[in-house]
């Protein structure tokens, strides 16, 4: 025991330094982990937006016609981001823009 104690003292270190520096250390690797936690999900998360986004634009359904624009049957699961603008319906046409789950084109069309 002695020999040991001699030994730290020898160094010019002890115990308690030695605890506060592995203290630190640990620390330090810790915050180094939670930032780059925090920099990998916002790198995920843009990455999974640019694949999985969909832009639709300028969709016309003319003179009794029917458009369907971004997801037609989806399942709960799905987390595609959507972007759709400019959707027009003219002349008796009908449009859908977006999700359109379980929709019956064909029973809204005989209504026309």
């Amino acid at each position: 025991m002695e020999l040991v104690k001699y030994e730290a003292e020898a160094s010019g270190s002890s115990e308690t330094d030695d605890k506060e520096t592995f203290t630190h250390e640990i620390d330090r690797h810790k915050d180094m982990v939670q930032i780059s936690e925090k920099v990998y999900k916002k790198a995920l998360n843009a990455v999974t937006i640019e694949r999985a986004q969909q832009n639709i634009s300028d969709i016309c359904a003319t003179q009794e016609s029917t458009a369907l624009a971004g997801k037609s049957n989806v399942d709960g699961s799905d987390t595609t981001g959507q972007d759709i603008t400019k959707v027009h319906a003219k002349h008796r046409s009908f449009a859908v823009a977006g999700v359109a789950n379980n929709f019956d084109f064909a029973s809204f069309a005989r209504r026309r």
